[in-house]
């Protein structure tokens, strides 16, 4: 494994350091310390901290319902010394707990890592998902569409627009007499294991034609880290639906593709009954003459296995129906279909992304868990 991750080092230079294990055997808890005294902790999202001196002493959430954290700026990013500071939002303490009265709410451009240098307890809910939020800032997960994403191939005249690939491929975007769907990107490597950086999911593209529905955002990215863990509320990392087409003959947009979600720390010490996902979105209709309909957002799936769905009109001459994103087990978006009269074609669903949730319920994530050896 060591020797794979060394290979995609480079990806570093896009932003993103190289995920590696920590020569702790694997504990997610403190390694020897080297000569200059640093503190580190996690075997596969490592942290170090400056020295003794730096790490956290009390639990750094604060206690209100709901916690938003923009990760390029909120104080509580990085308040401790870290090596990790330029890359990723990491909130640390001796202990983390979220109460299931809570939620925590992270957006911007950075993955968010929450650390505990003892326990870690999750009740309530980690939101890292990406949605259809018209402010741009506040739609977009913690760490999405990163610099690394590649794109597919772009519709054509009023085709649908692809969904975002990352751990599965997105859905095609529905052909119709007026243009050629989108055909969404390779995914990052979903057969073997985790990608070699912690990063959020990709976006689909626009649907065809002027007034073309918006692609679906790729869903954030968030690691636990911590030596212990318990988890008995929600992870989500979804991503975002993609909007309908905005008048007759354009294309849904797609949906983006779910992000990334790692829990790290000694197997044998996470535990609980919490649901943890990251689906993508669902695509948008193609145009109607009073608009498509948007795609469901990925975080809007009721489970870990329940699909957004997309955008759907009521008949007449709308638009094709946007596909469904990725879930469960199914890592591919679907198809937009079914347009009429030569209505915009419905934008592919976004596809699935990465999940590290050893020793969880298997019925509980999605997609299943890849575990790094």
């Amino acid at each position: 494994m060591r020797a794979r991750l060394m290979i995609l080092l480079s990806i570093s230079a896009c932003g993103f350091p190289a995920l590696e294990r920590a020569d702790d055997g694997g504990m997610g808890g403190n390694v020897d310390s080297p000569p200059d005294a640093q503190q580190c902790f996690g075997s596969i999202v490592k942290v170090c901290f400056a020295n003794n001196a730096a790490l956290p002493t009390t639990n750094p959430l604060p206690q209100d319902a709901t916690i938003q954290i923009d990760t390029d700026s909120d104080p509580l990013c990085n308040a401790h010394d870290n090596d990790q500071k330029a890359n990723y939002c990491v909130i640390a303490g001796n202990a983390v707990i979220l109460a299931s009265t809570q939620s925590i709410r992270g957006y911007g451009s950075k993955p968010l890592v929450l650390l505990a240098t003892r326990n870690m307890d999750i009740e309530g809910t980690v939101d890292v998902s990406s949605n259809r939020n018209p402010d741009p800032i506040i739609a977009r997960g913690a760490g999405a569409n990163p610099a690394v994403c590649t794109g597919g191939v772009a519709p054509t005249g009023s085709g649908g627009g692809f969904g975002g690939s990352f751990g599965g491929k997105g859905g095609a975007g529905e052909t119709v007499i007026g243009g050629g769907g989108g055909i969404g990107g390779t995914p990052a490597d979903p057969l073997t294991s985790l990608p070699a950086v912690l990063r959020g999911g990709c976006s689909g593209s626009a649907g065809g034609n002027t007034g073309g529905g918006a692609a679906g955002i790729g869903g954030g990215a968030v690691a636990l880290v911590a030596s212990q863990i318990s988890l008995n509320g929600k992870v989500n990392a979804s991503g975002g639906g993609g909007k309908g087409g905005a008048a007759n003959q354009v294309g849904g947009g797609g949906g983006g593709a779910g992000g990334m979600i790692i829990l790290d720390a000694d197997p044998t010490k996470i535990g609980g009954t919490g649901l943890v996902f990251a689906n993508g979105g669902g695509g948008g209709q193609g145009g109607s003459p009073g608009g498509g309909h948007d795609g469901d957002d990925g975080g809007e799936s009721a489970a870990p296995a329940t699909a957004a769905t997309g955008g759907a009109g009521t008949g007449g001459k709308d638009g094709g129906s946007g596909g469904t994103g990725s879930f469960g087990t199914s890592l591919v978006g679907r198809i937009g279909s079914g347009s009429q009269n030569q209505g915009g074609g419905g934008g592919g669903g976004g596809g699935a992304g990465f999940v590290h949730a050893p020793t969880l319920n298997p019925a509980n994530v999605a997609p299943p868990s890849k575990d790094p050896t």
